[in-house]
């Protein structure tokens, strides 16, 4: 009897430990967003994540511990939730950490993984769980980080889509009772139209809508808001990116329109609404020689990049949080002698084989009583410095540094349309003019024979038009 009881006892035990446990790791979750891109190699897709946690409760991301592995969560996982013949475990949720802040207690981090699909597609990949922080608005219940995934063929491309790319801070800073813009940085490799809403039904699971008084311009993905529900409140956002095509193309031989989304990314994160002794338009701004905001920089893997930040305010400026991808690493905040109350930091960064692609880095600047700068985001696209080995170019077109000089009566990024054999009456279709059209008519005689390669890129710029 005595042993049945402490049986008994034992597994009560472990079951508090457990739900313990459980409620520990999902009450501390920060938000986050997923991306993919085929690899080239048959249905194989590398996925980029990011994901954002309570400071040091996550994989363990630590300001000691930025550009360094985490591994803290061994036990969750990615997971194919549809598409798949079963829900399958993909890849844990470990990264390495690329910031954190003590003060606004959060740690965030950014992942890679890849996995080879059975087929095109269409699959879901996600992360879930529960539950979010206590909310001042909405349901503090579950969430879904994820992106569906389709790898047909696309015709305008002659490779399956991209996803778009965001990312955002774990925590935003909004004062109480200020109308305030949240602007979520978009980037699509394949050029295509980006738009942003509010997520829905299984895309938001508990928070849909848990933000109140704010709308969003689908257009420009600002967020704006009227930040007076509740003093010191805490509210989840949930974002869905979407990428549209800018003609009507096909996918896989079926027509997609340019009103049918490509593919569909989650971006998550919380608002909290300090009260602030300020006015709402008294806070730190981003200066000279930072970057504009929305600027692109093109480098080579195993080539480092640096960024400088530097900010200034009325009053002085406490600190800079950085979004980035993994592996960047930067200073602590320094004073310029040349520029009174301006403080920098350098951002340095060199990206690893498996980081060729687009990357987005945003800065955040914050002053001693709490008010925050917009965000300062830079695009950093990657190429790969071997991008000629499996020679990319078609017809004989010679490649560079991954950029493909075409032959005479060749042109588009790999050489694959061959100008000299279109039909007046497809030529004409691409101008706007007859003059144009004699012009090109007559380009397209001499391409005809080949004559020299600079004509080639005359044909280029005016079937632009």
């Amino acid at each position: 009897m005595q042993t049945r009881s402490y049986a008994v006892s034992w597994v009560i035990h472990v079951c508090i430990i457990l739900i313990m446990c459980a409620r520990t790791n999902a009450s501390h979750f920060r938000g986050g967003t997923i991306s993919w891109k085929p690899t080239g190699r048959e249905n194989e897709v590398q996925f980029s994540f990011k994901l954002g946690w309570t400071y040091n409760r996550g994989p363990g991301c630590t300001t000691e511990k930025v550009g360094q592995l985490v591994t803290n969560m061994n036990n969750s996982y990615w997971q194919c939730t549809s598409g798949c013949n079963s829900s399958l475990n993909i890849a844990n949720v470990n990264y390495i950490c690329t910031g954190a802040s003590q003060s606004e207690n959060w740690e965030q981090g950014e992942g890679t993984f890849t996995y080879k699909f059975p087929g095109i597609g269409p699959y879901t990949v996600e992360f879930t769980g529960s539950a979010w922080v206590t909310l001042s608005h909405g349901s503090p219940g579950s969430w879904s980080i994820g992106s569906v995934v389709y790898l047909g063929e696309r015709n305008d491309t002659k490779q399956p889509n991209i996803s778009p790319i965001t990312t955002g801070k774990p925590v935003y800073r909004v004062p109480y009772g200020c109308q305030s813009e949240i602007v979520i940085p978009v980037v699509d490799a394949d050029d295509d139209v980006v738009k942003c809403r509010w997520s829905t039904g299984s895309e938001c699971v508990s928070i849909c809508g848990a933000l109140p008084n704010a709308t969003i311009d689908s257009n420009t993905c600002t967020i704006r808001l009227s930040a007076t529900h509740t003093a010191e409140g805490t509210f989840a956002v949930a974002v869905t990116v979407q990428d549209f095509p800018q003609n009507n193309i096909t996918i896989d031989n079926q027509v997609h329109l340019t009103t049918a989304p490509l593919s569909t990314v989650t971006l998550q994160f919380l608002v909290k609404t300090p009260v602030l002794t300020s006015n709402c338009e008294n806070k730190p701004s981003f200066v000279s020689p930072t970057l504009p905001q929305a600027s692109i920089i093109y480098t080579k893997v195993f080539q480092t990049v640096n960024l400088l930040f530097y900010a200034s305010g009325n009053r002085s400026i406490s600190s800079i949080t950085m979004t980035t991808p993994a592996g960047m690493t930067y200073t602590s905040l320094q004073n310029d002698p040349m520029l009174n109350g301006t403080v920098f930091l350098n951002a340095t960064w060199t990206p690893q084989q498996n980081q060729v692609g687009t990357h987005i880095t945003c800065a955040i600047a914050e002053d001693v009583i709490g008010k925050t700068s917009d965000s300062r985001c830079i695009t950093i696209i990657v190429k790969d410095s071997n991008e000629c080995v499996d020679n990319p170019c078609q017809n004989n077109g010679t490649c560079t540094d991954g950029l493909c000089l075409c032959q005479p009566g060749y042109t588009d990024d790999k050489c694959q349309t061959g100008f000299e054999a279109m039909p007046n009456n497809e030529l004409r279709a691409k101008v706007k003019t007859a003059k144009e059209f004699f012009v090109l008519v007559i380009i397209q005689n001499i391409l005809y024979m080949q004559q020299c390669l600079e004509y080639n890129i005359l044909v280029t710029l005016f079937t632009s038009i």
